[in-house]
Formats: structure tokens, sequence, C-alpha cells
């Protein structure tokens, strides 16, 4: 959760990891041939999960003298495998 008038930068280090079904980027191309972190940035009054299905290293930056009022580790991740279920039925049914 982040609290009103803050701002906080997220850096996937390493493995992958979405937001809501919105995958994080590793790497983003800022020329044609030079690839960076991408960093994605969350602000103010928002409350967001952070899934990865094996795992991943995310940077968590918060501007200076403030704080993220919660944040934690759960194993409860049964509903994005029925998100995951959902959308590969409804891929089946656009198919037919």
């Amino acid at each position: 959760e982040v609290p009103q008038h803050t701002t906080v930068v997220l850096t996937l280090l390493s493995g992958s990891a979405e937001i809501f079904g919105s995958e994080l980027t590793l790497l983003a191309n800022t020329s044609s041939t030079k690839l960076t972190k991408q960093s994605h940035v969350i602000t103010g009054h928002c409350k967001f999960a952070i899934f990865t299905w094996h795992g991943c290293t995310i940077d968590v930056d918060v501007e200076f003298g403030k704080n993220i009022d919660i944040s934690y580790t759960s194993d409860e991740t049964v509903s994005n495998v029925v998100y995951v279920n959902t959308h590969a039925q409804l891929e089946a049914m656009r198919d037919e």
C-alpha cells in the first residue's frame, strides 16, 4: 500500500513478475544496442500486488523520509491460478 503524496519506484532486478496481470519488464531498449533496467513508478494512495510464478528480485525505492504502510509476502496465490484458467478458457472460446 502506497500512502498519499508518496512515490515508489519498482525495478525488477531478476526473474519475472506482474502487477494484476501487467508484466513488469526486466530490460528496456534505451538505444539500438543498449539494454537497461526498466523502472516502474507507483504514485500516491494505491494498493497493488506483485505476483510471480517462479520468483523474482525487486528493488523498492521509496521517497526519502517516507515509508510504505503495508508490505508483506504471501503464499496464498490461488486467485492468480483462477485468473490464468479463466483467461485460457476465454481464449479457447474465442478460437472456436
